[in-house]
């Protein structure tokens, strides 16, 4: 996928998190262990909100800033791990490598953006949704130590 601007990050972004919901809770039905459903549907639900945020920034966001404009990006391929086929037998380890490289992979692709960017608003816009994902990510590793600690 080519960005041209910042709203089509936006749109490309709430996409998806909505599709990493939609894996996380085809994920959830398939698992038999209630301990890794628990995690996955925390997941979902998370992603989901996630996206409703990314949607209500896009709503508030000025116009110059969703028109800033964008070159020399690479095609990302963060969706190619949502068509991995779900496993009844998923770990909470596996499930816990899955999130951590999604999320990898979206902080990554912030970084990109941000590096690219020429206008100054819609860097530090960037800049502020990356430094949310790596506090999400942060508080997600925590949790789950947590919750492998019960």
């Amino acid at each position: 996928m080519r960005f041209k601007q910042l709203k089509d990050v936006l749109d490309y972004l709430i996409n998806a998190h909505q599709q990493m919901s939609e894996y996380y809770t085809q994920l959830s039905d398939t698992v038999l262990q209630q301990r890794v459903k628990l995690i996955l549907d925390y997941l979902a639900e998370h992603e989901n909100h996630i996206s409703n945020e990314l949607l209500q920034y896009e709503k508030d966001a000025p116009y110059g800033v969703l028109n800033a404009w964008f070159q020399d990006i690479q095609d990302d391929p963060l969706l190619l791990k949502l068509e991995q086929p779900p496993s009844p037998d998923l770990s909470e380890e596996q499930v816990m490598r899955i999130a951590l490289e999604l999320d990898d992979r979206l902080i990554s692709l912030y970084e990109q953006l941000a590096s690219h960017c020429k206008s100054s608003a819609a860097r530090d816009a960037l800049e502020n949704l990356l430094d949310q994902e790596k506090q999400r990510k942060k508080r997600f590793v925590l949790s789950m130590l947590r919750m492998h600690d019960l």
